[in-house]
């Protein structure tokens, strides 16, 4: 195989020069990272900082997050950008090889799953950092077992075969087109009640309101009739989102408010009616302040509601 021909891109906070950030950035990469990879000839290691030109570097990242055959996530700082293109990546359902400095608590979305831990303060700290990543690239290459994140193992529990086998990705197919089953509803609303018992947890009294409206919304799905048209699941898939805009006015300016967020749309992918390409922009519009998440949503429903509306007056174009 040709030496260099295989992509690890890593994300992670990089910062301006001279910044704590940035001189973290510069030991992972130069002292662990690049290292270790040398023991792997045919995979060359790529990062957002050979972007050069700054209105590129949406566009290559997620390019490089679509195309790269190993990602490794830099969890440390917990910058939110990173913890986007994380989520992107999970989306994809495509390798990822999450890493923290020992110091840092993940979020809870990604702390129960595996992440080299590691320290740079002595050169004995470097050497197991570099055993421990080593190991984990060689389980990615040796093992052949699915990629499990939070989006992997939600869609296992609806049942649908995930699309990454080891080496290649494919979009989140879109949701079924004529009706759910009573099964898939019944999964849908323990996605929908989930996600309010997680923005329960929370403790915000305001938002207990919009915590039973969601719950209510899951209920009205489990007594909906067997064969009842997708269109009805996306009219409830809007009226969440429309409680989740609400839930944003309070909490979407807190961290942990704009992460619960990001996890409730993530829910809604599969079974809501929802694109992932929809989902990406809307968790993207969290992240920049609940008037620009709000616009977002307005845009995106005023965007899906004409289609609906003007279906049934179709046979009355032909008379013209």
């Amino acid at each position: 195989m040709p030496a260099g021909s295989k992509l690890c891109f890593v994300i992670g906070s990089w910062g301006e020069s001279g910044s704590s950030e940035r001189i973290h950035a510069d030991m992972l990469l130069d002292f662990v990272i690049l290292p270790v990879f040398k023991r792997f000839p045919d995979w060359r290691v790529d990062t957002l900082d050979a972007v050069s030109v700054a209105s590129l570097i949406t566009q290559t990242v997620m390019a490089r997050l679509i195309e790269a055959d190993l990602v490794i996530a830099d969890l440390t700082f917990l910058n939110p950008h990173t913890l986007y293109e994380l989520g992107v990546r999970h989306a994809l359902q495509a390798p990822v090889i999450h890493m923290q400095l020992e110091e840092y608590v993940l979020p809870f979305d990604v702390a129960s799953y595996r992440s080299v831990v590691f320290s740079l303060r002595t050169p004995d700290n470097v050497r197991e950092a570099q055993q421990e990543l080593e190991v984990a690239i060689r389980d990615f290459l040796e093992v052949e077992s699915p990629v499990s994140n939070p989006v992997t193992d939600a869609r296992a529990r609806m049942t649908l075969t995930p699309s990454w086998e080891h080496k290649s990705a494919s979009p989140i197919p879109a949701p079924a087109s004529k009706s759910l089953s009573l099964k898939q509803r019944n999964d849908y609303a323990d996605r929908i009640e989930t996600v309010a018992f997680a923005i329960g947890e929370l403790r915000i009294n305001s938002i207990s309101e919009e915590v039973q409206q969601l719950l209510s919304i899951a209920s009205d799905l489990r007594k909906s009739e067997e064969g009842a048209p997708a269109e009805q699941i996306q009219d409830l898939t809007d009226k969440i989102l429309l409680v989740l805009a609400q839930i944003d006015k309070v909490v979407g300016s807190s961290r942990l408010g704009k992460l619960a967020l990001s996890g409730a749309l993530a829910a809604l992918v599969t079974g809501g009616g929802l694109s992932s390409v929809a989902v990406f922009s809307l968790s993207l519009a969290v992240w920049e302040g609940p008037e620009f998440f709000r616009g977002a949503l307005e845009k995106y429903l005023s965007s899906r509601r004409p289609s609906v509306s003007r279906a049934p007056r179709k046979p009355r174009s032909g008379k013209n």
